[in-house]
């Protein structure tokens, strides 16, 4: 690789890094209202992945070798994530510990390779900007199937109280599942 000079590394980190913790953002807090199983702190991980990935891109731009400091950045989270565990917590807040460590030190990892390839190829924005798009596209298409399966399941259940306006659950069920099996036949 060639040398570059500073301004041109520091005016590729504005125009690369600065849009990519902008949309990572938009789409973090986005994921972390759509997700109520996980709690996660979206302002603590995009500080995590911001980090990462600005220490990264300027170490590579610097023409750093990848292989040399990834294998320490893996050594150090290793050895981290063991004296974490050999700390006495009680059982719950070792657990909990543990697994808010792991997924601070996966966004940051992750932010890492990220940085490595914006620093390193040319290309890397195209890649980062397809994943961005496959992981819209499938979190547009979960909500959508989402909101078909509660569609669904009210349509069922209208049909099952038109079709049989008792109150007998015995009924509606067996209506129910008859209105599930049918369209089935019907495409086996």
């Amino acid at each position: 690789m060639k040398k570059q000079s500073g301004t041109l590394i520091l005016a590729n980190a504005v125009f690369k890094l600065i849009p990519t913790i902008a949309i990572v953002a938009y789409l973090w807090i986005l994921y972390a209202s759509n997700i109520s199983e996980i709690r996660t702190d979206p302002v603590g991980n995009l500080i995590v992945f911001s980090i990462g990935l600005v220490i990264s891109y300027f170490l590579y731009a610097f023409n750093v070798r990848f292989s040399v400091t990834f294998l320490l950045l893996a050594g150090s989270v290793y050895s981290a994530y063991r004296w974490l565990g050999s700390v006495s917590f009680g059982e719950f807040d070792a657990f909990y510990y543990s697994i808010a460590f792991f997924i601070y030190a996966a966004i940051f990892v992750a932010a890492w390779v990220v940085g490595f390839g914006f620093a390193r190829f040319n290309w890397f924005p195209w890649v980062a900007a397809l994943g961005v798009f496959v992981f819209a596209a499938t979190t547009v298409i979960n909500d959508f199937f989402t909101l078909q399966s509660h569609l669904d399941a009210e349509y069922l259940r209208q049909v099952t109280t038109t079709l049989l306006p008792r109150d007998s659950l015995v009924h509606r069920f067996v209506t129910l599942l008859f209105l599930m099996i049918v369209p089935v036949m019907f495409y086996s």
